[in-house]
């Protein structure tokens, strides 16, 4: 019998019991479980029907009880891959009965060779972890950083500089005075909402809204004198200052992250990006980053920022809410 034949004759009590025991499987999952049940199962009908005989020792026949519970063990597997409950409802359209059999399957003769794996054994090394490769994400998350950070703040939105658009902002209730703003073209950001979802793929939540809240972003009503950015619903503007003036698009100074974990399996890792002030002296920005294994994955939760060979006090840390 064919190892894809087995499962074309599943009794809608078998499917619906195995549908209740058994979780949805993600497709890679499915695929490794199958590959790995049919190596199995043509292991057994290799044995049975290509088993050598030995001279002045009795043929060993495999007890038939064996090759039904090979199968059963194979079908527990590759169903729970394929369907899940969902893919098992009955014919008749009613959810499979709550309750499960217990199914005892006994020998009718002495088995006298070493027990196989288990159907547990299989599930285990099917859904075993992945090993973290911490250097490969930090890598990727510090170099988001340095990336969203440059098109925030260094120049590298896409903007339309023939649609200047001017507003006239009071500063203290008595002070007015103009402000220039250019409109936002860039289509990986079309609107505001979609710079808000790429934030929240960098970093936590905390973390994340602190980003944007230092964005300085209002809306068009809302305008005031510490106003950056402001979105309309065509569309959101940046200040044309803070697009011309910046230094610019940066890099980091080393490509190795050396990273390091924490006591609660957080990834470490520092990196530093140099630049030249309006004097021509040189500077080094040091990034010290935390990254967290949330509920939606591996996400940056501190980026705490501080120029080298200044005093303290002249630092200012743009990832802060101070």
């Amino acid at each position: 019998m064919r190892f894809d034949d087995l499962f074309s004759n599943i009794s809608d009590k078998t499917a619906g019991r195995l549908s209740e025991e058994y979780p949805v499987l993600e497709d890679e999952h499915k695929e490794r479980l199958y590959a790995m049940s049919k190596r199995k199962y043509n292991i057994n009908e290799t044995f049975d029907n290509n088993g050598s005989e030995v001279s002045g020792v009795e043929k060993y026949r495999r007890p038939k009880w064996y090759n039904g519970a090979s199968i059963a063990a194979a079908a527990v597997l590759l169903v729970a891959g394929i369907g899940g409950s969902i893919a098992f409802i009955s014919r008749n359209g009613h959810s499979p009965a709550a309750e499960v059999e217990n199914i005892v399957l006994e020998p009718t003769e002495e088995v006298t060779e070493a027990p196989t794996e288990t159907v547990t054994e299989i599930a285990e090394e099917v859904f075993a972890p992945e090993e973290v490769d911490a250097n490969a994400i930090a890598k990727e998350l510090t170099d988001a950083y340095r990336d969203f950070a440059c098109d925030l703040h260094a120049g590298n939105l896409e903007v339309d500089k023939s649609n200047v658009i001017t507003k006239t902002v009071v500063y203290q209730s008595c002070v007015e005075y103009h402000r220039e703003f250019y409109r936002v073209t860039d289509p990986r950001y079309p609107t505001w909402t979609d710079v808000e979802k790429r934030c929240y793929e960098i970093f936590d939540a905390k973390l994340g809204q602190v980003i944007l809240d230092n964005c300085m972003c209002d809306k068009e009503e809302d305008i005031n004198s510490d106003t950056f950015m402001y979105t309309t619903d065509n569309g959101y503007f940046i200040e044309k200052s803070v697009h011309d003036d910046s230094n610019g698009p940066f890099d980091w100074d080393e490509d190795d992250v050396n990273v390091k974990t924490d006591e609660n399996g957080n990834i470490i890792t520092v990196r530093h990006r140099s630049g030249f002030n309006g004097d021509g002296e040189k500077y080094t920005v040091e990034t010290d980053f935390t990254i967290t294994n949330t509920e939606n994955g591996w996400r940056i939760s501190k980026a705490e920022e501080k120029l080298l060979g200044v005093p303290e006090y002249d630092n200012y840390d743009p990832n802060t809410d101070q």
